[in-house]
């Protein structure tokens, strides 16, 4: 008797979400979908995006996934159906692709497929000052890159400056040394256009976990939450110290 009493509950909420999915209004307005190539490594992939519509202004980011290589962008906010589109497009290995579609409205085809164009890389040899009790052998430096350039291509006066996740990585050898190749973004034909192309932060994390531990920057440098300009060559033996530090 018991056995029956919960299957019939169990059909009861079986029942009640397929009602309430039915029930469910569909989008205001078709998703947008972005495709790339296979050959693409998509692990640290970012796309930002950038909806106008009646609703005003509304920015966010798509969630990626290695091995993927389709995405879907929604085009509707707060219900409403989104008037313009923009969006930025970073694969590490490759050159920031934009796209921008003042009206979505006159698409007959919501979906564009990208061709990605390798982008080089900078070396950097530098050395990080570790604090008393942290090992090199237990941490790597993380680079991440710093895009007020988008904020510009968004046309946004007030902007929150957005980040690309990881754009390197390099493990930290006895004594502090380390060398890294660093995208080069000052020769995208994109980002080197904008007045503000951006800078490079770095981080300490540990090399097995990958947990964040503390932020670097140059040592000497008055900035304190400065980062490395991006430019096309950097002078060897950069030393770095903790945030914080003098």
């Amino acid at each position: 008797m018991r056995n029956i009493f919960f299957a019939f509950a169990a059909l009861c909420i079986l029942a009640i979400s397929d009602v309430r999915a039915q029930k469910q209004p569909p989008p205001a307005s078709p998703p947008f979908r972005v495709r790339l190539p296979e050959y693409a490594d998509t692990k640290n992939l970012e796309i930002h995006y950038q909806l106008t519509g009646p609703f005003g202004g509304y920015g966010s980011f798509v969630r990626t996934k290695a091995g993927v290589w389709e995405y879907k962008i929604d085009t509707s906010y707060e219900g409403k159906p989104a008037d313009s589109l923009s969006a930025v497009i970073y694969c590490p290995g490759y050159q920031v692709e934009t796209i921008h579609y003042p009206s979505l409205a006159a698409l007959q085809d919501r979906s564009a497929e990208l061709q990605l164009k390798p982008l080089a890389t900078v070396p950097l040899t530098g050395k990080v000052l570790l604090p008393a009790g942290i090992h090199a052998d237990e941490v790597r430096v993380d680079v991440r890159l710093s895009a007020p350039w988008e904020c510009e291509f968004f046309g946004l006066a007030d902007c929150l400056v957005p980040s690309y996740g990881k754009v390197a990585s390099a493990e930290v050898a006895e004594g502090g040394g380390f060398s890294v190749a660093l995208p080069d973004f000052a020769h995208d034909p994109i980002v080197s256009t904008y007045k503000r192309p951006g800078d490079f932060t770095f981080t300490v994390s540990e090399r097995k976990r990958g947990k964040y531990l503390f932020n670097l920057k140059l040592e000497g440098s008055a900035v304190v939450y400065g980062g490395l300009p991006l430019a096309p060559s950097y002078p060897a033996g950069q030393v770095f110290v903790r945030e914080g530090e003098k």
